[in-house]
């Protein structure tokens, strides 16, 4: 059990160092911030691997992230983890995970929780032209930017981490130096950046309710 836990804290790990760009400011620059998602977006959604799942509500994104194991009752690391009643008790962190028993195979899952996005002076949210900006302030004057798209059901959450993005950004913001990861667009510079296919890393999820 112990390893397939540390196995998805490598992936989390892994998905976490993706290129990190960042703006100067919320984006686009011209457009009003919003006070709340409106009603068309809030609701549901699953990916199509349905281990995580997005709630959107008037104040806030949540994800929840779903992993089913099973395994061979033989395969507990009696040192580290035991079996109370139809619980496993993590030795080291005191987390009770249910199971269940399928002859000699344990059966559980394993869930997290995550706050993506909550609206406030850090959290800005913009619309343009049907697009939805996800504004995140990390640290003075450094904004990470993430596109959310709604379309019959379908919520996709766009991401700026590829090498086309960046040769992109740097082309449209007469960027040279091919280090720089933050960027000052103006307007009609971010809007020529969305125009031109940017935001290439897409995540999608299908409304289940």
């Amino acid at each position: 059990m112990r390893q397939l836990l540390s196995a998805i804290m490598v992936l989390l790990l892994i998905y976490s160092c993706e290129p990190y760009v960042a703006f100067t400011e919320p984006q686009p620059v011209d457009k009003k911030t919003l006070s709340k998602f409106p009603s068309k977006i809030r609701g549901t959604y699953k990916d199509s691997s349905h281990i995580n799942t997005i709630s959107v509500s008037k104040n806030h994104i949540t994800k929840t992230s779903k992993w089913d194991f099973k395994i061979n009752k033989n395969q507990l690391d009696t040192n580290k983890a035991r079996i109370e009643g139809q619980l496993i008790l993590d030795l080291e962190t005191d987390r009770k995970i249910p199971f269940t028993l399928d002859n000699d195979s344990i059966q559980f899952s394993v869930i997290q929780l995550d706050t993506v996005f909550e609206l406030s002076k850090i959290n800005i949210l913009k619309k343009y032209k049907g697009y939805y900006f996800l504004n995140r302030e990390y640290g003075e004057s450094n904004w990470k930017v993430e596109k959310l798209t709604i379309n019959k059901g379908q919520l996709t959450i766009s991401k700026i981490s590829n090498q086309f993005d960046l040769d992109q950004l740097r082309e449209i913001t007469n960027t040279s130096i091919d280090t720089a990861y933050t960027f000052t667009p103006t307007k009609k510079e971010f809007k020529k950046f969305i125009k031109s296919g940017g935001f290439k890393n897409n995540i999608v999820y299908y409304k289940v309710k």
